[in-house]
């Protein structure tokens, strides 16, 4: 049986942010070898597809200066300090696109880019809300839209949608036949 764990025998802090931290360590590797590995630290995430009374797919547009595009995603956002998943998806579902109450389940958690980053994103579905106005943090310029679920998936067939969060949701959402 192959052994896959690496023992970190270094590890240098390099940067840390606001956000996120980035590591610098030396690992030996099961076969002996030693490498360095880029480690970029980050608090978690949590995101949803908030689905209106109506059914249809709630979205946002927003600029994102890592890919220096506007992009379409689902409603998002970091976990804060102490916070748990489930406070930090009604915290932030009330600020990006305003709202309030509703139920929320759970489709999963997953790593977006494991090579070099350890957020684990918690990905929600989010229905039964009342829509208020949204609250964007300092910095956040968004534009909220409902979409038709077909809509939604001709948006990831053309490449409309490009962030994976919002693909994985989009796609667990049909796949479970739910609108």
């Amino acid at each position: 049986m192959l052994e896959f764990e690496e023992k970190i025998v270094a590890s240098q802090e390099i940067f840390s942010g606001r956000v996120i931290k980035v590591k610098l360590e030396e690992v030996i590797l099961p076969g002996g070898d030693r490498r360095k590995r880029e480690i970029v630290e980050h608090p978690g995430s949590v995101a949803a597809l908030p689905i209106t009374k109506e059914g249809r797919f709630v979205l946002i547009k927003q600029y994102r200066a890592a890919v220096r595009e506007t992009i379409w995603e689902i409603p998002a956002g970091k976990i804060e300090p102490g916070e748990e998943p489930d406070s930090a998806l009604l915290r932030e579902m009330k600020e990006e696109i305003g709202a309030v109450g509703g139920k929320f389940c759970k489709l999963s958690e997953f790593y977006p880019s494991p090579g070099i980053l350890n957020e684990k994103i918690h990905l929600y579905l989010y229905w039964g809300f009342d829509l208020e106005e949204p609250q964007p943090a300092p910095g956040e310029n968004i534009s909220v839209v409902q979409v038709s679920q077909l809509k939604a998936r001709k948006m990831i067939q053309t490449g409309e949608i490009k962030d994976a969060k919002s693909i994985i949701a989009v796609h667990m959402a049909v796949e479970n036949r739910i609108s």
